[in-house]
């Protein structure tokens, strides 16, 4: 057992915050507690942890806190409802989506954007937004496989699970075109790259920011090591490396150092997902009981041919333990053994604009 002070800060909807602060001035959340005495602020408490997590919170021979070991995260499963006429009718549907991965299929223009952003706004707690989620469902639910849901009617929350799954929503090519780039391809292109580019050094910031953020005994070598070496196949034939002490560096063979914006489109887009699995994974080492959810709207864009039969393969390497969700058009992605893993957006609704 080692001492830390318990920090707890009101948050909103009355809920309140806790934070264990250990001595060598580093903190750690604590999910899913039931403490509400704001007059614990500031008292030391007694800690246990099991491979960077929290297990056991005491005070005065008290427990404050305590973690039943958990087999599985819960994975999702959907549901959705709408009205009838006017609007178009969203049939109620129950697909088993996998637990590890879950590829949507169907033809442009039939919604597998819309149920993607529907999915991340809602466990992202911004479904009651209309700036987010301007034509809501009459109904729509997201069932775990540990038989608790998440529903919303219309904009209301109606059922709230008792954890929380966090999505992170990976569609590069979602971009907005300036006015005066909507009159060329080669502006438009121009822009892209751009943004590209942009969000590109945004993951390179969360990953050292993740980084600095790991608890004291937390090695994170191992998976620094595998994404080294799930770049360099990659990039095996364009002989470029990266290199993570200190800063992000790609370096080319004869030892130029690159710009990101010197990087193509695909490679700006693979090293992106790749970031994005990577981060997700540093998060899951400093709370192993926050789950996340990767989405993945097109990753096919840009990529080339073997990195798509490739993809979700490099980011199950990364982080076997996050769930995926992908909607794609890419036959690669799909025939690479993950056949059995799709699912037709008809068998979730019938007709939802995207």
């Amino acid at each position: 057992m080692e001492k830390a002070k318990l920090i707890l800060t009101s948050a909103k909807k009355k809920k309140i915050d806790v934070r264990l602060q250990f001595k060598d001035g580093k903190t750690m959340s604590l999910p899913h507690h039931n403490l509400q005495d704001m007059a614990l602020n500031g008292s030391e408490v007694e800690v246990e942890r099991q491979g960077g997590r929290i297990v056991l919170v005491k005070s005065q021979g008290n427990v404050l806190y305590s973690v039943q070991p958990q087999q599985q995260p819960p994975q999702l499963k959907l549901a959705s409802k709408r009205e009838a006429s006017p609007k178009p009718v969203l049939q109620e549907k129950r697909p088993q989506l996998d637990q590890q991965v879950s590829i949507l299929v169907g033809i442009y223009g039939s919604g597998k954007t819309t149920v993607l952003e529907l999915i991340k706004h809602a466990l992202a707690g911004e479904y009651e937004n209309p700036d987010k989620v301007k034509y809501p469902p009459q109904e729509f639910a997201i069932f775990f496989n540990n038989g608790e849901q998440l529903k919303y009617q219309q904009r209301e929350l109606a059922v709230k699970p008792s954890f929380r799954l966090l999505p992170e929503f990976i569609s590069t090519f979602d971009v907005v075109l300036d006015k005066d780039d909507r009159d060329g391809a080669s502006k438009a292109s121009v822009q892209i790259g751009r943004q590209l580019t942009e969000k590109f050094l945004e993951r390179i910031n969360r990953f050292y920011f993740e980084l600095k953020l790991l608890p004291a005994g937390i090695d994170p070598k191992p998976c620094l090591e595998e994404f080294i070496e799930i770049v360099k196949e990659v990039f095996h034939q364009t002989t470029k490396e990266i290199e993570l002490a200190g800063e992000f560096v790609i370096r080319q063979s004869d030892g130029q150092i690159l710009m990101p914006d010197q990087l193509s489109a695909g490679e700006k887009q693979i090293l992106i997902i790749l970031l994005t699995a990577l981060i997700l994974k540093l998060r899951s080492l400093s709370n192993a009981d926050q789950h996340y959810l990767l989405i993945m709207d097109e990753p096919e864009n840009s990529l080339h041919l073997r990195w798509q039969k490739l993809l979700i393969g490099y980011v199950r390497r990364l982080n076997e333990n996050t769930q995926i969700i992908i909607a794609t058009h890419a036959p690669a992605i799909i025939k690479k053994g993950w056949l059995k893993n799709t699912t037709e957006l008809n068998q979730i609704k019938s007709s939802m604009g995207a």
